[in-house]
């Protein structure tokens, strides 16, 4: 398989070469590749994919989405609904006209929109930690399987990170806080919320 250029319209990178891949990040850190492409695709389409994949890795359906705008689609939007998801994004449509009535209620709302933003930070910076720490943007295999396990390495790399964090702090800990840890880790485990990010 070839190569072939993106067209992804940025400003400063109006055409992109390599893998496109959609990454779903859990609410304990880790970081699971969803999807890896070598074709021009919206990734908004995959949002429906990553929550089902959500669901078979963790036994239920996340109570929210964390996702970048392009996720927010109007068949995306009804399909989270169905499920009983709560999509975090800018609401479609025009903005309420703010009066006396509904002030509060839209800075709640404003509030809220920010907080649901500040969240996805953490897989900002996955990605900041892969393109920096580990040259995920500097993937230079000649064919697409090798990529393909190229790419995935790195986010094993990382994901195995996190878990060192976790079992170094159970050695220092002792049993008392290896039981407190363990309740803190399922709460990570069956965490309620779904961070998505495309490349």
């Amino acid at each position: 398989m070839c190569v072939r250029p993106i067209v992804r319209g940025k400003q400063d990178k109006p055409v992109e070469f390599g893998a496109k891949l959609s990454v779903s990040l859990t609410g304990d850190g880790l970081a699971h590749v969803d999807h890896l492409r070598w074709d021009a695709f919206h990734e908004g389409l995959d949002l429906v994919s990553q929550v089902e994949a959500y669901r078979n890795r963790h036994g239920h359906y996340p109570e929210r989405v964390l996702a970048d705008p392009l996720y927010g689609t109007r068949t995306n939007r009804d399909d989270l609904k169905q499920r009983g998801i709560h999509f975090a994004g800018k609401p479609l449509g025009r903005p309420k006209q703010m009066t006396d009535a509904n002030r509060e209620q839209l800075k709640q709302q404003k509030a809220q929109r920010r907080n649901d933003y500040l969240q996805l930070i953490p897989i900002e910076g996955k990605f900041g930690q892969g393109k920096n720490g580990y040259r995920l943007n500097y993937i230079r295999a000649k064919r697409a399987d090798t990529s393909f396990a190229w790419i995935n390495s790195i986010f094993l790399v990382m994901n195995l990170l996190i878990l060192q964090r976790i079992f170094f702090a159970l050695g220092k800990i002792g049993y008392a806080g290896f039981i407190e840890l363990f309740k803190q880790a399922r709460k990570w485990l069956f965490s309620s919320s779904l961070q998505v990010r495309p490349v």
